[in-house]
């Protein structure tokens, strides 16, 4: 995110940096005079603006290019750290599933055990699964929900920033065009201020298309909902299992049950 609003900034700055050395020689023309040396000045302004629009207009090229290059880059970037969040998440899942497997497993071995009881643990087992299947769908909801969210603002904020891009491309390049087109020696500071008037407004409707704080309340209200239902998934699990973990002890007249894991899987 920080790379691809630095790369946006960098496309206001090429302009600006362009421009800045025609804009220097303005003071020259506070005062109007017919010397030769102000023709001259003026004459150098004018071949200044009719190269620096066509370095501007290059810098702009190469500065879009590397910004929707960042675009890739940031998608890229979410779909690998979510690939790397759904193994680990299946790995937990898998551990957690063994180790419960191999508690059941000691208690269907033990001696003696009544009928009863082997149901009561086949039971346990059915119903501690089945619960465990409920918040697993729960929280993959909540996560999918998420991931979801987090896409359509990433896209939507990457069309906006593109399409405001491909309008300041356009009144740049109209206003460096027009300024190179009606510069002369007799209007060279009237068209320096038009073209800096010109290329000002075109920066600050440019930047109005950025809301980085929107976008970041955005994401965090996404991931508060996310938490939440991830939250009151585990909770639900934990307060089901609690009580047929009692049912269980009460059927084998024992202390030790199997600990289920009830973390955030």
């Amino acid at each position: 995110m920080k790379a691809t609003s630095s790369r946006f900034k960098a496309i206001v700055a090429s302009v600006s940096t362009v421009v800045l050395s025609v804009f220097v020689v303005v003071p020259a023309f506070a005062v109007e005079t017919t010397t030769g040396e102000n023709r001259d000045t003026s004459a150098t302004v004018c071949s200044r603006i009719t190269t620096f629009a066509k370095t501007g207009k290059e810098n702009l090229s190469e500065k879009r290019s590397t910004l929707q290059t960042d675009f890739s880059k940031r998608l890229s970037g979410i779909a690998t750290k979510q690939t790397d969040v759904d193994k680990k998440v299946s790995e937990a899942r898998l551990a957690a599933k063994t180790k419960f497997e191999e508690k059941i497993a000691k208690l269907e071995a033990k001696e003696d055990l009544t009928d009863v009881q082997k149901a009561a643990i086949e039971t346990y087992k059915t119903e501690v699964q089945a619960a465990e299947v409920t918040r697993a769908a729960a929280i993959d909801d909540a996560r999918a929900a998420y991931r979801t969210g987090l896409a359509s603002l990433v896209t939507t904020n990457q069309q906006t920033l593109s399409s405001a891009v491909t309008t300041y491309q356009t009144a740049v390049s109209t206003a460096l065009a027009t300024a190179t087109a009606n510069c002369t020696e007799a209007n060279a500071t009237a068209t320096l201020a038009t073209l800096k008037a010109s290329l000002k407004s075109a920066r600050e409707v440019l930047n109005a298309k950025r809301t980085p704080d929107t976008n970041k309340a955005a994401i965090k209200q996404l991931a508060t909902t996310r938490d939440a239902a991830i939250k009151a998934a585990n909770e639900a699990f934990k307060t089901k299992v609690t009580a047929l973990t009692v049912t269980l002890k009460a059927a084998l007249q024992v202390t030790d049950t199997p600990a289920t894991d009830t973390t955030n899987q």
